[in-house]
């Protein structure tokens, strides 16, 4: 990983995260929120602490109030 960020910038990058591309009918939108995502993934486990729970936090509030009913 050779990009370095605090985690103010962290925070900010997880918050305008593209959460939901696995939905996307692009195939360009779906690789960048997908390397994004990932991209942040890697660095929450690889710093831990308040980095890991920050993720984690994000991701469920991106997630929290979908239904997938139809």
């Amino acid at each position: 990983m050779t990009e370095k960020i605090t985690f103010e910038e962290f925070e900010k990058k997880l918050k305008y995260a593209d959460w939901r591309y696995d939905m996307s009918d692009d195939s360009r939108a779906y690789r960048e929120g997908k390397r994004q995502c990932e991209f942040l993934r890697n660095l929450a486990i690889a710093m831990g602490g308040k980095w890991q729970e920050a993720y984690d936090a994000a991701q469920s509030k991106a997630w929290s109030g979908i239904s997938f009913r139809s």
